[in-house]
């Protein structure tokens, strides 16, 4: 009698097996179908998945665990990144910072406001201050002339240093992203503050809820009787930008004022805006305040803008507070003289919260991850708005 025999895939057919396996699971990590911090299925379900032995599959994983992008924790499973064998990191666990530039701070004007660098300065001292209080060391990092092809050496580099995240302070540049998407595929947690550029997938954000100024502004001028309001801003489709002035047109529409208050977007033709950009917004938003007539109130994107509108109107003899009344965002103290009323993005708030949330992150891999967090701002009242008569 003949023998019945199985058909046994070729070893070329084999050979491809292996490596679509081997590509898929990573693509799924890739685009976050397995999350960092989260199980992969067992290993009898992917050899049942791909149509391999459990040793070929194992075979896979090993090797993906050798290159950091999964670790095998006994009797749990398989863990996608990078993981101690007893789940907590040791006192010698660093943290990395990232900042686009760093400005050493004197001091810190807090009771009046914040510059653009206090506010990475005050991120930073929170930051290091809470990773300290845990046990953890914590390393300043400022890539600005790093190129993306050293970002592998980078993340060999934290490896060795037992890195366990990365948090990035108001940096949306291509290499921030890409230097954290490729340490969470090594289990380096990843997270951001106020950083409203580029998105991305693989770390979490904490960042000021935008869209909550618009509204906050609004409802504040509404309250106060203005009913004819102005918001200025740029035409660069710039997302913290937009998400303020989307804040601004909803609340109009849902408080029935939409059609007395309208949105001013400047043209500048420059190729990157500065504050003096901005406060060049303001002047020629104030001048077309002034052509409409009915505007008794302006909410500006920023205090740079509401710096030149108050310049402008101020030269033109209108009287700020008794017939327009400005308000801005940031809490800026380059303007503290002008007593602008402003939103605040609650800068130590979104920072704390930040170090808490990654702190949890590192001693419980379990939490959900990425996350993306909304720090509400806060409303400063100053003298340059008033209850309209």
């Amino acid at each position: 009698m003949k023998k019945i025999t199985k058909n046994r895939p070729s070893r070329e057919e084999f050979r491809t097996r292996m490596e679509y396996a081997r590509k898929d699971i990573a693509s799924k990590i890739d685009n976050m179908v397995y999350s960092t911090g989260s199980y992969l299925p067992s290993e009898s379900t992917l050899a049942e998945q791909y149509s391999l032995s459990k040793g070929s599959l194992k075979k896979i994983l090993g090797q993906m665990e050798a290159q950091g992008i999964v670790s095998k924790l006994k009797g749990k499973g398989i863990i996608i990144g990078r993981a101690l064998s007893n789940g907590t990191p040791t006192q010698k666990a660093n943290i990395a910072i990232l900042i686009p530039t760093w400005h050493k701070i004197e001091e810190l004007h807090q009771e009046h406001g914040e510059t653009p660098a206090e506010r990475i300065n005050m991120s930073l001292c929170i930051l290091e201050e809470h990773f300290a209080q845990e046990g953890f060391s914590s390393q300043l990092l400022n890539f600005n002339q790093r190129k993306i092809e050293d970002i592998d050496s980078i993340i060999n580099l934290m490896l060795e240093d037992n890195t366990q995240a990365i948090v990035v302070i108001r940096d949306d540049s291509s290499f921030s992203v890409e230097l954290c998407k490729k340490a969470a595929h090594k289990g380096i947690a990843c997270l951001a503050v106020n950083s409203f550029g580029s998105y991305c997938p693989m770390r979490s954000n904490v960042s000021c809820d935008n869209y909550s100024v618009g509204r906050i502004a609004v409802h504040y001028l509404s309250e106060l009787g203005h009913k004819s309001m102005l918001c200025l801003g740029s035409d660069r489709d710039i997302n913290w930008e937009n998400d303020r002035i989307a804040g601004f047109k909803d609340t109009c529409a849902s408080l029935k004022i939409d059609d007395t208050c309208s949105v001013f977007k400047a043209s500048l033709d420059v190729s990157k805006i500065t504050d003096d950009s901005w406060v060049e917004i303001g002047r020629l938003g104030a001048v077309e305040a002034l052509k409409r007539k009915i505007i008794t109130a302006i909410f500006c994107i920023n205090d740079a803008v509401a710096a030149g509108a108050f310049e402008t109107l101020r030269s033109h003899g209108v009287k700020i507070q008794e017939e327009i009344s400005i308000i801005g965002c940031d809490n800026d103290y380059s303007y503290r003289n002008l007593e602008l009323s402003t939103i605040s993005l609650n800068t130590w708030k979104a920072a704390k919260t930040a170090a808490e949330t990654i702190l949890n992150k590192i001693t419980q891999k379990q939490i959900l991850w990425p996350m993306d967090l909304k720090i509400c701002p806060s409303l400063i009242a100053r003298s340059t708005t008033h209850i309209r008569m």
